[in-house]
């Protein structure tokens, strides 16, 4: 009996010590992911804030053997990046602080630190080849002007061949005949692009792109939902342009299901300013009347077409809406960003009034 009590006693040490280190292990799993995540989520945010305009090419020299330390103060130096110690951070957790090549290098502050370190790692493969870097939320008349800034394609060239260029995806086949037809599909990323490279050639780029991000995963929760995939792109759309912090995102995506469930009219500023080829803080009751398919205030449901080219994280609140009862949004503060989410109409008037009082 005493070796027995003994042997029971062994196992209870082993178990708890296998007990423990599970749930170390475990701990250490969810604390690095998380990590990562918020690190993702302040980047974002960040790059988001900046994302209202193309930014100018910046070249970096990165010297032979060079260290976490020094690129990431480099990086801090040349204003590509705001803090050189969460750079250095978040790529010592992914495993990104070392193999960087010496040579120059062509980046901007749009860039991810994904595609940072991805451009930095860089070789000849990508002689005679330019970065270029579309932000979340341009329009193709945004994206010409880029190019044409650029100096790698004239904004005509690039807008006749949007228009008028024959492109074979199935996701295109199944639109409507409607103007600004690539409007929503020309996915925003950082590319690698031939000096010489043509305007068709830089389109298919970016529908590649999108059809490598909008993937079967996607298209089943589309059917799922009900929808179709051009729906999804539009109400993205609207996202991209409405709110700009990533916890908003889902609740004004609800605002949308919720108003089209109910026949609601959108009424969404974003459509209005596609339509009048301008931004603004505030429009007018005159601006509001403008005949359009896409002006959601005179239209119900959603507009002919998508009103920009939004990136995944907006195209992932679109498919994955809050749960909400949610009927109206406002903006509480211009500088941050922040909305007013609310279901009751005498509580939105009032944070309505509150916002013209303030600004």
């Amino acid at each position: 009996m005493e070796n027995e009590s003994k042997v029971l006693l062994i196992l209870k040490m082993m178990l708890s010590l296998v007990f423990n280190f599970m749930f170390v292990a475990a701990t250490v799993v969810c604390v690095y992911n998380f990590t990562l995540r918020a690190f993702d989520i302040g980047r974002q945010f960040s790059k988001e804030l900046t994302a209202l305009g193309t930014e100018e090419p910046i070249e970096i020299t990165i010297p032979d053997n060079a260290t976490i330390d020094q690129v990431s103060a480099l990086l801090q130096e040349k204003k590509v990046i705001p803090n050189a110690f969460l750079y250095k951070m978040e790529s010592v957790l992914k495993g990104t602080d070392d193999n960087f090549k010496g040579g120059t290098y062509t980046v901007n502050t749009l860039m991810n630190n994904n595609e940072l370190n991805a451009a930095l790692r860089a070789s000849a493969d990508h002689e005679g080849e330019v970065l270029v870097t579309f932000a979340e939320g341009l329009s193709l008349a945004n994206m010409a002007e880029y190019l044409e800034s650029s100096g790698i394609v004239t904004a005509a060239e690039f807008l006749n061949e949007c228009e008028n260029g024959e492109f074979d995806y199935e996701f295109l086949n199944a639109l409507p005949v409607r103007e600004n037809r690539l409007e929503g599909y020309l996915f925003p990323d950082t590319y690698y692009i031939s000096e010489n490279a043509t305007a068709r050639e830089i389109i298919y780029k970016m529908l590649d792109r999108f059809e490598e991000i909008c993937n079967s995963d996607v298209i089943a929760r589309v059917n799922d939902l009900g929808m179709r995939l051009d729906d999804i792109v539009k109400i993205a759309s609207i996202i991209e342009k409405e709110v700009r912090l990533p916890q908003e995102r889902a609740k004004a995506s609800s605002v949308i299901y919720n108003r089209l469930d109910i026949d609601m009219s959108l009424q969404m500023c974003s459509t209005v300013l596609y339509v009048l080829n301008i931004r603004r803080d505030r429009i007018t009751e005159a601006d509001l009347q403008v005949e359009s398919p896409y002006n959601t205030y005179i239209n119900a449901g959603l507009p002919v077409g998508p009103i920009c080219n939004p990136g995944w994280a907006c195209i992932e609140a679109a498919l994955y809406p809050e749960d909400t009862d949610l009927l109206y949004f406002v903006v509480k503060d211009v500088e941050a960003g922040e909305h007013v989410f609310t279901s009751d109409y005498d509580e939105f008037v009032n944070a309505k009034i509150e916002y013209n009082q303030n600004y």
